[in-house]
């Protein structure tokens, strides 16, 4: 199995782009100890793990959005 440079090169963006998710949420989780809630587009405050990351968009979404 041989695996080009183009494939490697996207493989390196989507551990890239996973590590920015992942820093985000530890970032935003550190911010908010305190209600461990995230303000979404629509104003409400929902628990960090029911926010949904829109790969359209680049938001991250409660359920009732996305």
């Amino acid at each position: 199995m041989n695996v080009t440079e183009e494939e490697k090169e996207l493989q390196k963006e989507i551990v890239s782009d996973q590590a920015k998710q992942a820093m985000w949420i530890y970032e935003a989780i550190n911010k908010n100890k305190h209600t461990g809630n995230l303000l979404c587009v629509c104003r409400r405050r929902v628990p960090i793990w029911q926010m949904y990351h829109c790969y359209h968009c680049g938001l991250w979404l409660c359920e009732k959005c996305s």
